[in-house]
């Protein structure tokens, strides 16, 4: 091979490692956009779709923590025909949600909503100590002037008005301190 031929397979080598990186960049406004999709189909209520429009979003950009979680919430409701109380309402079998929930945390260590829900499955499959453990993280990453939840969130559900994802709100700093009293007086020692 002469030099010419050694640098233009280079300057190809070089271009072709460049697109594949341009192609694996992360998306952030086309996962949103996904992400939006889903928001709708929970209003229908429609949570396989909402599922694929997670997915959708999590290939577009693999980081968006919030990406994950919806999905592991559609997955809990998608379930909700086999559930059980927890937290004043109904959850269905979150383990199926765990993954995503994982990686939610895993690309926002400071996401407070995937803590919180991870808890509830762990303390849904009897995990006491895990349970115990996303809820005080859940409760440390409450900031302390958190606003209170809308009263009308159901009505923007049905409407498909759906607020932005928030923190925890200062309406479940309570529900979490008696929790995490209860699962740590409920634990042998």
């Amino acid at each position: 091979m002469n030099l010419k031929h050694l640098k233009a397979a280079l300057v190809a080598s070089l271009l072709l490692g460049a697109c594949d990186k341009i192609a694996t960049q992360p998306d952030r406004a086309a996962a949103e956009r996904e992400l939006s999709l889903a928001d709708a189909q929970f209003s229908v209520p429609d949570y396989k779709r909402a599922i694929q429009c997670c997915d959708k979003a999590i290939e577009k950009d693999s980081t968006y923590a919030k990406a994950y979680y919806r999905r592991a919430i559609a997955q809990i409701q998608q379930h909700g025909s086999r559930t059980i109380a927890v937290a004043g309402g109904f959850l269905g079998y979150a383990i199926v949600a765990g993954q995503d929930l994982d990686k939610a945390i895993e690309a926002d260590p400071k996401y407070s909503e995937a803590y919180y829900q991870r808890g509830l499955s762990f303390e849904a499959a009897k995990e006491t100590n895990k349970a115990l453990a996303d809820y005080s993280k859940a409760l440390e990453l409450l900031p302390p002037d958190a606003p209170e939840p809308p009263t009308d969130l159901e009505d923007q559900l049905r409407t498909g008005e759906l607020p932005p994802v928030h923190g925890i709100t200062r309406h479940y700093r309570e529900e979490l301190q008696e929790r995490i009293k209860n699962l740590k007086s409920s634990t042998p020692k």
